[in-house]
């Protein structure tokens, strides 16, 4: 099997970005050590009537060492992970040369960034990117774009008020409806991105980010490998 020049860099890269995740992750548990230390240290010389009150004056401190500066740092991987790979994939349509001729009638729009992409393969090169491949660069999509034009925050609602809402069990016996359709919820669950403290947010965590990166080095190595076998 000859070598593939583009497949090896992409893969770099990509290793590359796991790299700096993995770094990320430390960091972040590193100062969650820390900061658990210190103020052990000081609670330790206190009564049990102090520790409380200590503990309660800092409770702000706490969720943002534990959850938000996490959420905030692996939302930001996420973002940056689906930029990569939209960058790649456009490029990778470039180095191939791939167009798509219109005639005077034509009025389609292929759309923006892995849309167009997926077009460009599928009208210029007659490349169908596998359908379960697309459907988690889709899901994957739709998780970014609510991280990047809401913060995170889902929708929701404390009675059903419309068809496209989940029920969802936040507290003993406290039902919340989450505006969300049932496929990105089921995607959700089962990488565990859902989190509610009274508002809903999508939390991407260590193992989500690795996921990516696992996802984006099969998707591409089958991509160019499929193109070498057609050249």
């Amino acid at each position: 099997m000859s070598f593939n020049v583009g497949n090896w860099i992409f893969s770099y890269e990509l290793e590359q970005m796991e790299r700096y995740l993995d770094l990320l992750h430390t960091a972040i548990s590193d100062n969650k050590k820390q900061f658990d230390s210190s103020i052990e240290k000081i609670a330790n010389t206190m009564t049990d009537a102090e520790k409380a009150e200590f503990y309660e004056f800092h409770e702000d401190d706490f969720s943002e060492v534990s959850r938000d500066f996490p959420r905030l740092l692996f939302s930001s991987f996420v973002v940056s992970w689906y930029s990569f790979i939209e960058n790649r994939l456009i490029g990778f349509c470039k180095i191939h040369n791939l167009k798509i001729t219109l005639s005077i009638q034509d009025n389609e729009n292929y759309g923006e960034g892995i849309r167009r992409a997926y077009n460009f393969l599928d009208r210029a090169a007659g490349y169908k990117i596998d359908n379960v491949h697309w459907q988690e660069l889709t899901r994957i999509g739709k998780t970014r774009n609510s991280i990047v034009h809401n913060n995170g925050r889902l929708t929701f609602f404390p009675i059903d008020v419309s068809n496209n809402t989940i029920p969802v069990n936040v507290l003993d016996g406290m039902i919340l409806y989450l505006q969300i359709d049932e496929d990105l919820y089921r995607y959700f669950q089962t990488h565990n991105l859902l989190e509610y403290t009274g508002l809903f947010y999508i939390t991407p965590n260590y193992d989500y980010c690795k996921h990516l990166v696992k996802f984006g080095l099969e998707f591409f190595e089958k991509l160019h490998k499929d193109f070498s076998k057609e050249a």
